[in-house]
């Protein structure tokens, strides 16, 4: 076989190495980009999520318009005796007592004073409370009104208060009925998505809920408006995303997956952020595995690359041509019989048999200067 060919099968191999190393590597970004997509899924779990809580609101929003229909509610606010009232409660505790999810209901008039609560003494005006008294201003004002979650110290507890407006016989409107509803009635189902940190908040910033079942008086405490991983969220554009950077509590590096509330139906939300979070090693540490694993073959096909090039190498050029020096010295201190190696058929073999015919012809006209001398 010719050096050349020898030369190019060699090359050949290293390539082949070459490609190796290569799938190697196009394994591990592939295993990277599923990595990545993991967060995609977060997100479309987070979108999910998000739309279950809206729809367990318009829900409540529909049961709250329902009961504002009834007319014992109209009878309260407009005739405003004692019985009218007292009966008016008695529907209130009823409609509670059917219903778990519902955390207090109270009766508003024209003016904003509670007339009848199933909570607290009536009497107090909702003024005092900005979101309530923007949700019963609606209400009001013959549309449906709802408050962003905040703590109801005349409920007992962080939630969620409805109101709906009570017409009269006349159909005007003769005030509000507010259902309140608990943020323990919703948050559970945080739990249906499949990660470890799972963080429900508000557009001020404020924890609304999370899968850790945190007590209920924490909620509402915790305020994520001033956290750089928060603000990105808050100025991403689109309904889900990813961030890199810290996690919330900045704890650890994380991969930070989010989904806003888009609301549903009538209910049009509150503009909540779903907030998941999973640790970057967790996210990026197979694929970095694997990326190890590369590096660590590479390094193995690059020593065996080169110790097979140096051996085959050695053995086909270097090797040989020492011989050819070796015998070409012998020549020039006076050894005429020194022969190399002609065996093959590559370039080395054919200076291997062009070098001992020079050698043989120098050897006779050596031979016959020789005779000539001896003659004379």
């Amino acid at each position: 076989m010719k050096l050349s060919w020898k030369i190019t099968l060699l090359v050949g191999t290293l390539l082949i190495m070459v490609v190796l190393v290569g799938l190697g590597s196009y394994y591990g970004s592939v295993e990277l980009l599923l990595t990545r997509s993991a967060s995609q899924q977060e997100q479309a779990e987070g979108r999910t999520t998000l739309q279950s809580i809206d729809q367990f609101f318009y829900e409540r929003l529909a049961e709250t318009q329902r009961t504002a229909s009834l007319t014992v509610f109209a009878s309260a606010l407009t005739g405003r005796s004692a019985a009218q009232e007292a009966a008016a409660l008695d529907a209130m505790k009823a409609l509670q007592e059917a219903d778990a999810r519902v955390g207090g209901i109270e009766l508003v008039d024209a003016q904003g004073s509670v007339r009848v609560t199933t909570n607290s003494p009536a009497g107090y005006s909702v003024s005092g409370d900005p979101e309530t008294a923007d949700a019963v201003r609606r209400a009001l004002q013959g549309k449906v009104g709802y408050t962003d979650a905040e703590q109801f110290r005349r409920f007992g507890g962080p939630g969620v208060e409805f109101f709906a407006p009570v017409t009269d016989a006349r159909g005007g409107v003769a005030g509000t009925v507010g259902i309140y509803i608990p943020l323990t009635a919703f948050t559970h189902i945080l739990d249906n998505v499949n990660a470890p940190l799972v963080h429900l908040v508000s557009a001020k910033g404020l924890e609304v809920g999370n899968n850790d079942h945190a007590a209920p008086e924490d909620i509402l405490t915790e305020d994520y408006s001033g956290n750089p991983t928060f603000q990105s969220i808050q100025g991403s554009a689109g309904a889900s995303g990813t961030v890199v950077g810290r996690d919330l509590h900045d704890s650890f590096d994380a991969i930070v997956s989010f989904a806003r509330e888009q609301g549903y139906r009538d209910f049009k939300g509150n503009g909540w952020i779903l907030i998941i979070e999973a640790t970057a090693d967790s996210v990026y540490g197979p694929a970095q595995a694997t990326a190890r694993n590369v590096s660590l073959l590479m390094l193995i096909y690059f020593a065996l690359a080169s110790a097979l090039f140096y051996i085959v190498f050695y053995r086909l050029v270097i090797g040989r041509l020492g011989l050819f020096a070796a015998d070409a010295k012998k020549i020039a201190e006076g050894d005429w019989s020194a022969r190399v190696p002609e065996d093959g058929r590559d370039e080395l073999s054919d200076l291997g048999r062009a070098f001992n015919v020079m050698a043989e012809k120098l050897h006779g006209e050596q031979g016959g200067l020789e005779e000539k001398i001896n003659e004379k």
